[in-house]
């Protein structure tokens, strides 16, 4: 991975990245965790069964750094499959952040910080098991939404969306076009905000496809 043009994305919203891929790459339904601000890094894949985060203990000793958890579970929040020290172990390795489709614990500390991203689907004070199975490194499906190993993660305020690695570049060119719209407009609300030619243009374009 080129980590320059990976680095590019550190400053392009999750929004922009959303409209230029149909809105056909994001993970919505989850809550954000912690204090808000822009993650970006690589998916490791982690599927487990509902209530037991073995495979989560098993995901850290193979964790390398910019990596991002990603982990399936079943959509359940009985049982909190992430808390204080299993996200400090991750961010001394070098881990960028966790996504879970499950529930968290310990709250506080995990909303406090300010270098690891979390998300989740919601928060228990109930601990987990550790019996597994569990499987690394395998397709996941998040809120609808399948990541595969090494797919590109991308998290902020307004979401997360995901990526194949080979298309970045692809990504980059179409943000910088969608960017050079969105200031024509802009540009258009600013100077002549009566005109309403940017939305007039949206309408047509709506009207001549539905025929």
């Amino acid at each position: 991975m080129n980590n320059d043009k990976l680095k590019k994305l550190e400053n392009i919203a999750t929004t922009l990245i959303s409209d230029t891929r149909s809105r056909m790459s994001g993970i919505v339904g989850l809550k954000r965790i912690d204090s808000g601000f822009r993650t970006v890094g690589r998916a490791f894949t982690i599927k487990t069964r509902p209530s037991d985060n073995l495979a989560i203990y098993e995901a850290l000793t193979k964790v390398k750094p910019g990596d991002f958890l990603v982990v399936e579970s079943g959509d359940n929040c009985t049982n909190a499959l992430v808390g204080e020290l299993i996200t400090l172990q991750l961010e001394k390795l070098g881990g960028v952040g966790i996504i879970l489709d499950g529930a968290i614990r310990d709250y506080d500390k995990l909303h406090a910080s300010t270098t690891l991203a979390c998300y989740a689907r919601g928060i228990s004070h109930k601990g987990p098991f550790k019996t597994g199975p569990g499987f690394l490194n395998v397709p996941v499906s998040i809120c609808g939404q399948i990541v595969n190993p090494g797919d590109i993660v991308v998290a902020d305020d307004d979401g997360i969306v995901t990526f194949p690695q080979e298309e970045l570049e692809a990504v980059l060119l179409a943000v910088q076009e969608r960017i050079k719209i969105e200031e024509k407009v802009m540009d258009e609300i600013n100077t002549t905000p009566h005109s309403m030619a940017w939305i007039q243009d949206i309408i047509n374009v709506a009207k001549s496809t539905s025929k």
